[in-house]
């Protein structure tokens, strides 16, 4: 009797363990495929996730990711209304200010992708050609510091690509791991690609709502912790494959 006792208090304290386990709303943008994108049934799905995910149960907690335009991501968490915002998110002073980062993640440095017979290694070496890049994007303003033209700005990376693909643009300027991944869908074209960044300029990282520092030292223990048991890997390789290039 006594042993049944024990066994029935001991599944009544996992539940309401379990229960007790918080589920944080993730501000994102899914249009940045492998890092975030919907899948046929529109959920989201990719990298940034799966990480997100695999900390929160080292953690102990849950997220449930819901996606936006990418100006919301910031309003949202300081609003309180979202706990973390995860969209290959740079770290930058800017960011710092109004938010807490995470440590970095990845490093998804910017890309120059243009058609095989055009071979630049510069932002400025696109002068007098036909470039798209996604509106917002710290590419576009990259291009318009230079004041590039003709300057193609669309919603998406994605279509920024596809202006590219369908020969509207003579190159797309954007993330690598975004452009990269959508080459690779399309291997019947073939491009021609220049990093034009530095790697250690673009490190990307989970942001939280500023003065939040017990939520982001949990993402930053259960980061720390997936790295040391072989989680991170397995996730980068099922969204990478072999490239480490962007590893952190």
């Amino acid at each position: 009797m006594l042993k049944k006792l024990m066994i029935f208090i001991a599944a009544v304290l996992s539940v309401f363990s379990f229960a007790a386990e918080p589920e944080y709303l993730v501000a994102t943008d899914a249009t940045y495929p492998p890092f975030e994108f919907k899948d046929k049934r529109g959920a989201v799905e990719g990298f940034d996730k799966d990480i997100l995910e695999a900390i929160g149960k080292n953690q102990g907690f849950t997220v449930k990711f819901i996606s936006m335009k990418r100006s919301e991501l910031f309003p949202s968490i300081k609003s309180g209304k979202y706990a973390i915002a995860a969209a290959r998110l740079g770290i930058n002073p800017e960011r710092l200010a109004i938010s807490e980062m995470s440590e970095p993640y990845i490093s998804a440095p910017n890309i120059i992708m243009s058609h095989k017979n055009i071979d630049v290694k510069t932002l400025e070496g696109l002068a007098g050609l036909k470039v798209a890049a996604q509106k917002g994007s710290y590419s576009l303003q990259s291009l318009k510091d230079i004041n590039h033209t003709p300057l193609v700005e669309t919603d998406t990376l994605f279509s920024a690509f596809k202006q590219l693909a369908q020969g509207k643009v003579q190159a797309a300027v954007g993330d690598a791991g975004t452009l990269m991944y959508l080459s690779k869908q399309t291997p019947k074209l073939k491009f021609n690609t220049e990093i034009y960044d530095k790697k250690e300029d673009v490190r990307i990282g989970f942001a939280v709502q500023k003065g939040n520092i017990e939520l982001i030292n949990k993402i930053n223990a259960g980061l720390k912790n997936i790295h040391e048991n072989g989680q991170y890997d397995a996730i980068y390789k099922k969204w990478f494959g072999d490239d480490n290039s962007m590893k952190m």
